[in-house]
């Protein structure tokens, strides 16, 4: 039943074990037999599996793919005699594994249960050394090959089942066996089918080797199409994991940039706490330090009264009648000098609370001094509607609506965040819009149809957010990091990158009436000034300086939108004044753009989501009252150079102010 064959791979080396294994016992498999889908089990795990189905239904669903098979009988199932032979080859290999004495494998051709030697390929039998001679001298058996056990051992011969010889036979001639094929039927059949049935010229016969050959190519023809199918679907896949890995990429990006932002607002929010909670340290050093001191002063004048006191009661207590008498005017006018010449004992506040702190929008908060909270105060009376509301400057200064632009240029292009502007002397604005990334240049009056037709971009820019004017007309610019100058035709004169150290980040912009360029850092809290060629001046302290900054008379003015404060230091670094702006505006608002008329009176605009308005201060920054109360949402400001004319950058439009009453404000020129 077998044959040796030299040399060869041993069948272990040739398949897998799971391949041999029935996928439902987990076994080597015994009788093999294949379904439609081409997944093989043993033949007593189908009938079982079967018993679990209908058997007048002719389908039965395989255990591993899950397809419906078409299967009537299962012992009809095509027999998968390679898968046994395969099968019978490794559990010979399985007993060879165990050398010498107690290997298992005894003698098959007699009952003496001797340790078998060698293998007989013809009677598919182990034989002991006994019987290997026996075989040896008889006639019908000397013929047969047969081998040593350490040449199956070692691989120099190789056990081949005989199953892999097996022709089947005939279903219709049982005792025929499967000799040829029939091309039309597509059917194997034996010789005497040929005779009975497949002798017409309309069947065309051929040997079996010819057919398989002609099958394997038709097969091999096949799963080249179908490979290409297998390369489609794994051309999507390989798409579907470069997407995967973008998406992965693009996710971890995301995260790490949402991780940063985090990180910076947290250290922002860190410096603010810091910088409060130094501030209150400040200040409650000094409040300690003042109470301590009256309250040591205070027991100071208590212990030299005590001291005077018992002296006086010693005396009173020892002393005779006679020396009571004799010393009594003199202590008399000891106490009563005591009640008159004591100092007044040194006060301390009536009540215990000295500052608070007060949550804002956009920032920490703010520290609020005893001042600010003690009853009766200013702030309280603003807050309870009193008399620091702002109001109309009457019989002063009027300001009429006389232009707002909200489209410029040859193509009607919307404003989409106008946030900064400055005027010329040449009766021309210059507009920064932020989103659009742009700088708009523009009659502004007195006809508002020039400035629609006649606006033009400015080039050479990339990310304008700030622009002031010289006394000359040149257009000072913050463009990023970059500070550029330009001529009033637009002509890129000069730049300059101002270094503010580290982690600086350029945030608002003035030019004084001498041509110097300042330039604030809102989150390193200060101002370096500079030369028009970017030459460094100096660097001054700046407490507070947000977004938007202006300059008169060797101060730089300056407001904070969180804060909501108007802050001003001069060109020593010293402060000038700082007062908090009070509105009205029941919503989220605070302070944006600021500037200054000839007389240094300052102009703010307050920006709130639901109200905005114009106030005027001072040049001291006390404040004389709202001058605006409807003007969109007012970001960056600005007066034209004979002061009679406000312009406003509103957001989605640019609008012109002209003043038509005038009290105590500049008079035109």
């Amino acid at each position: 039943m077998g044959e040796p064959t030299r040399p060869a791979l041993s069948v272990l080396d040739q398949v897998s074990q799971d391949y041999l294994q029935c996928p439902m016992c987990k076994h080597l498999v015994e009788e093999p037999k294949l379904l439609d889908c081409l997944h093989h089990f043993c033949l007593k795990c189908l009938k079982a599996l079967r018993e679990q189905h209908k058997a007048s239904i002719p389908k039965l669903p395989c255990p591993s793919c899950k397809q419906d098979c078409h299967v009537s009988d299962i012992d009809e199932l095509p027999h998968y005699f390679t898968l046994g032979a395969l099968v019978e080859e490794a559990k010979l290999q399985e007993q060879l594994k165990v050398k010498g004495q107690g290997s298992g494998i005894t003698c098959q051709a007699c009952d003496e249960s001797s340790d078998a030697m060698s293998r007989c390929f013809d009677c598919d039998s182990f034989l002991c050394h006994q019987c290997e001679k026996a075989h040896s001298r008889l006639s019908m058996t000397k013929s047969h090959k047969i081998c040593s056990l350490d040449e199956l051992r070692s691989g120099e011969v190789i056990y081949k089942s005989r199953q892999r010889e097996h022709v089947p036979k005939c279903k219709k001639h049982l005792d025929q066996t499967l000799t040829l094929y029939c091309c039309p039927c597509q059917q194997m059949i034996c010789s005497t089918c040929f005779i009975e049935d497949h002798k017409s010229s309309e069947h065309s016969l051929t040997d079996l080797f010819q057919a398989s050959d002609k099958t394997k190519k038709d097969i091999s023809k096949t799963a080249v199409a179908t490979e290409l199918i297998t390369k489609r679907f794994r051309d999507a896949a390989e798409k579907a994991q470069e997407s995967l890995k973008k998406i992965k990429a693009e996710f971890a990006e995301t995260n790490s940039k949402i991780a940063m932002k985090a990180d910076t607002e947290v250290a922002k929010i860190r410096q603010e706490e810091k910088k409060l909670k130094q501030e209150l340290k400040k200040i409650y050093q000094d409040r300690v330090k003042r109470l301590e001191t009256v309250q040591a002063a205070n027991m100071n004048e208590a212990a030299n009264v005590e001291r005077m006191l018992d002296r006086v009661n010693k005396l009173t207590a020892q002393a005779s009648c006679y020396e009571i008498i004799n010393f009594g005017k003199k202590l008399l006018m000891s106490l009563n000098d005591l009640q008159t010449m004591s100092k007044k004992p040194a006060k301390a506040p009536d009540e215990p609370h000295f500052v608070d702190f007060k949550e804002l929008e956009g920032v920490l908060g703010k520290l609020i001094l005893e001042e600010e909270s003690r009853p009766g105060s200013e702030y309280q009376a603003f807050q309870a509607g009193g008399l620091l509301q702002p109001h109309k400057i009457a019989g002063e200064e009027h300001w009429k609506l006389e232009t707002q632009i909200k489209k410029f240029g040859v193509q009607k292009t919307k404003f989409q965040c106008a946030y900064d502007v400055t005027a010329l002397s040449s009766h021309e604005i210059v507009i920064v819009d932020i989103k659009l990334q742009q700088l708009i240049k523009c009659f502004c009056w007195p006809s508002q149809s020039a400035s629609l037709q006649q606006a033009t971009p400015i080039p050479d820019l990339t990310d304008p957010s700030h622009v002031s004017r010289t006394m000359q007309d040149q257009l000072i610019i913050l463009d990023g990091p970059t500070v550029k100058i330009f001529s009033r035709e637009g002509e890129l004169l000069d730049q300059f990158m101002p270094d503010g150290g580290v982690n600086s980040k350029l945030t608002c912009l003035a030019v004084d009436g001498d041509g110097r360029i300042a330039v604030g850092y809102k989150y390193n809290e200060k101002v370096c000034l500079h030369e028009t060629d970017g030459t460094l001046i100096k660097k001054l302290p700046a407490p507070m300086i947000g977004e938007h900054l202006t300059i008169y008379k060797r101060r730089l003015i300056y407001t904070n939108h969180g804060y909501r404060m108007l802050r001003a230091v001069d060109y020593d670094g010293a402060a000038a004044f700082s007062v908090d702006i009070i509105s009205d505006i029941d919503s989220d608002w605070g302070p944006t753009g600021v500037c200054c008329d000839h007389d240094g009176c300052i102009y703010v605009a307050v920006n709130g989501w639901s109200y905005s308005e114009v106030q005027r201060f001072s040049s001291e920054g006390e404040f004389q009252g709202q001058i605006l109360d409807t003007c969109g949402f007012p970001w960056g400001i600005t007066l034209s150079p004979d002061s009679n004319s406000l312009v406003v950058a509103a957001h989605n439009c640019v609008a012109v102010f002209n003043r038509t009453e005038m009290g105590n404000g500049p008079k035109p020129n």
